[in-house]
Formats: structure tokens, sequence, C-alpha cells
């Protein structure tokens, strides 16, 4: 005689099996839903925030005696605490500057003026070598880029 489980055993184990697996499924699942829709929210907030975002460089100016250039940007929008998150100025052979602040956050509050300095030793040595200045912010599609003929020219 071969023994074995008896079929009302083995169909109340697999329910039983089947029921906690559900759980453990269904606690995870609770669980991404809430953190999806917290980070969903978060965006969502950020981007209304930023609506009203904008941001203006409203001159540049080149030092050549300092070897120092100047951009001057303008928190032009309807948001405080906007961060400028990249400041880079380009020569016409595409080399990027260095900020000489660069460890210094850039806040801007709703009106403010900000100047963030660069060196410009050997990169850009006459108003000619001059391409452009870019600004870029937390708040997605804020930028303003700066072609003119600088300052100091």
């Amino acid at each position: 005689m071969v023994k074995g489980l008896s079929p009302l055993v083995a169909t109340v184990l697999l329910i039983a099996i089947t029921i906690a697996l559900s759980n453990i499924i269904m606690s995870w699942m609770t669980t991404l839903a809430k953190e999806e829709t917290q980070n969903i929210g978060n965006k969502t907030s950020a981007a209304i925030d930023c609506t009203s975002a904008n941001i203006d460089i409203r001159s540049v100016y080149l030092d050549f005696g300092a070897n120092i250039s100047t951009v001057i940007v303008w928190n032009n929008g309807q948001v405080n605490n906007m961060k400028v998150t990249s400041a880079q100025i380009f020569s016409t052979k595409g080399e990027a500057l260095n900020r000489t602040n660069s460890t210094e956050e850039i806040v801007l509050n709703i009106g403010e003026v900000e100047d963030i300095k660069f060196n410009m030793t050997n990169l850009i040595t006459q108003c000619s070598n001059f391409s452009q200045a870019f600004v870029t912010t937390n708040c997605v599609g804020i930028s303003d880029k700066f072609t003119a003929t600088p300052y100091g020219c």
C-alpha cells in the first residue's frame, strides 16, 4: 500500500500556498503603487511650479585684462528658489570655460540677478573667439542662450 497525501489535504495545502503567495504579491504591489503615485505627484508638482519660470542672460562681459568673463543672469519668471544647474561659455573652437566660483550653488528668487564668472585664460583672447553662453535651470526646458556680441568688445 502506497502512502501519500489525501486529495483533501493536498487541496487545502494548495489553497493555503496560493493565498500566502497572493498576500505577498498584493503587499508588494500596494507598496509599489504608493511609491509610484508619490513620485508622479512630486514630478507633477515640480512641473506645475515651473510653468511660470523663466531665466534670462542679461549680458556677457569679457574682461581681457583680468581674463575673466561674466555672465549676468536674471530670474524674470515667477518661481522662487530656481537653481542654475549649468552655466557655460564656449569659444568658437567649442572649448568650455571654467567657472571661477564653480562650487557655489546659484539659487535665484523672483527678480534676482546673479553674476557667474569664468576664467577665459588662453581660450578667449579676443572678441572673435567668443561663441555663446548657455544657462540651464532645475526647471525642465527653462534655459537661455546668449550669442550676441559681449560687452568689452
